[in-house]
């Protein structure tokens, strides 16, 4: 031995190194889950990922790396991956709300309804009263055509947390469901005031407004849903619409344009914007458009009906037949 060390002096030191080389991983690893989260929420999802690998590798054991990681997966859309490594944290760790909750998600993505509101369920049994948990409950009945199972799990989400604009959003969609429109704005409307200006919310509304036939509060909808983002198609669409149903064609054919722009849905952009130029009587610029969604979707009906009507103004009518026909 050692002058002034014995061999237990030499295990205790070992042991000592062991153990400072563990807590050393386990802050590289709390560095690595933190740097993942923040390219996450900027969107570099990629990146994110590639933190979380790095994670995994120094320390496989730790199930909250695959919880970071199935839930960057599941965030961008991906329900395998996302299913595979929350089914790893679990075995993991049987107590971890958040992979069930995350898989029940990613389930739900993945159109497996029955599993999702098994680990939905799992997942509030570990953590009762947890609202965004309450909200992607509903949201599963929701996908599933359960609307009033969605309204109760969405009105339990805000028992919890009265300010939680998501289970808002959730239950304005359900009543918009079931038909308690008033309901459902009255939520829109408290969701609006907790979140401020939000293009979804705005879109949701003027949906609402829409099935209200209140058409002129929707364009009003559409209107803010276009400022909030003016890059945002369906806003474009869904404003045109209302404009023709209120009379307004001008402005129809302007906002349908404004999606044909930007690169909407074409066949349907054509059709539409065919038909607010038959609505102005200009049978000659409809025809060219029902033919230009027509070319782009020879299977799209809307169209060839336009097309018959703008032949049949233009006294074309044996051409009018065959598209009616």
């Amino acid at each position: 031995p050692v002058d002034g060390m014995d061999e237990t002096d030499g295990m205790d030191g070992a042991e000592e190194m062991n153990r400072m080389g563990r807590a050393g991983e386990t802050g590289d690893v709390d560095r690595l889950l933190k740097r993942g989260v923040a390219y996450c929420i900027e969107g570099l999802v990629d990146r994110g990922v590639e933190c979380y690998n790095e994670a995994i590798r120094v320390d496989p054991s730790r199930a909250e790396c695959y919880v970071y990681r199935g839930s960057a997966y599941l965030n961008g859309g991906m329900p395998v991956p996302a299913i595979e490594d929350l089914t790893i944290a679990i075995m993991l760790d049987r107590t971890s709300a958040d992979a069930y909750h995350y898989r029940g998600r990613a389930y739900s993505m993945a159109g497996e309804h029955e599993k999702a509101l098994e680990d939905l369920g799992h997942a509030l049994g570990l953590r009762p009263g947890d609202a965004e948990m309450l909200v992607s409950l509903g949201r599963a009945y929701g996908e599933m055509g359960d609307y009033q199972a969605a309204l109760r799990e969405f009105s339990r989400a805000l028992v919890f947390d009265p300010t939680c604009a998501l289970a808002l959003i959730g239950r304005a969609a359900a009543c918009g469901a079931l038909g308690h429109l008033k309901e459902g704005l009255r939520d829109l409307d408290r969701a609006l005031e907790i979140s401020g200006s939000s293009l979804p919310l705005y879109m949701c509304r003027g949906r609402l407004h829409d099935l209200m036939s209140d058409h002129t509060a929707a364009i009003g909808d559409y209107t803010q849903a276009i400022a909030c983002d003016s890059s945002h198609v369906q806003a474009y669409i869904a404003r045109g619409c209302d404009r023709g149903n209120t009379g307004d064609y001008s402005g129809a054919v302007e906002d349908f344009t404004a999606a044909l722009d930007r690169g909407g849905p074409e066949a349907a952009a054509y059709t539409l914007r065919g038909n607010a130029y038959s609505g102005l009587s200009d049978h000659e610029k409809a025809l060219e458009d029902y033919d230009a969604a027509i070319a782009i979707d020879a299977s799209c009906l809307p169209a060839f009906y336009g097309r018959g009507r703008a032949l049949s103004e233009l006294r074309e009518y044996g051409r009018a037949i065959e598209d009616f026909t």
